[in-house]
């Protein structure tokens, strides 16, 4: 079990950032000038697949694999939101698990719709700045519990 969960994807992004790393540094050292190709973030992947073979298969390969990691991650949101919203049980009713994801539809289209409204607003970085501040009383919340795990786990000892 270790092994599934640790050991393997750590190979795997140790296989993923040595071999497209290292070619996305050989592919901008061999352009003979290089202006900004690569400064989207959002579309440097295309950008760089679009340098090998078979460039529009990879392409489509790689939105299915987006909207996969996506559906399931939206969709385990949707059930542990769900869970905490039905006193924690292990099965939430399905009114719950709606709620939840109306709200993150909501959610999701009001972002969609701003960014068509002020095309020239960068809709993504600030949703991206956002996150990373919202997330800040999760990690502190995140580190009181380890914090009382570790007396609990002190205190049987």
């Amino acid at each position: 079990m270790i092994l599934g969960v640790l050991v393997i994807p750590s190979l795997g992004s140790f296989f993923w950032f040595s071999v497209f790393g290292s070619a996305s540094f050989d592919l901008i050292g061999n352009m003979e000038s290089y202006s900004g190709e690569f400064d989207n973030v959002f579309t440097s992947l295309f950008r760089f697949f679009e340098a090998f073979p078979f460039a529009n298969f990879t392409n489509i390969v790689t939105i299915l694999l987006l909207i996969s990691f996506l559906v399931t991650s939206v969709d385990s949101a949707i059930y542990v939101l769900s869970m905490f919203s039905d006193k924690g049980k292990e099965h939430p009713r399905k009114k719950f698990r709606l709620i939840w994801a109306i709200l993150i539809l909501i959610f999701s289209e009001a972002i969609i719709i701003l960014g068509n409204i002020k095309p020239d607003s960068n809709v993504l970085t600030a949703m991206q700045k956002f996150l990373i501040i919202s997330s800040l009383p999760f990690a502190i919340f995140t580190a009181g519990i380890m914090i009382l795990f570790l007396r609990e786990l002190f205190k049987k000892h």
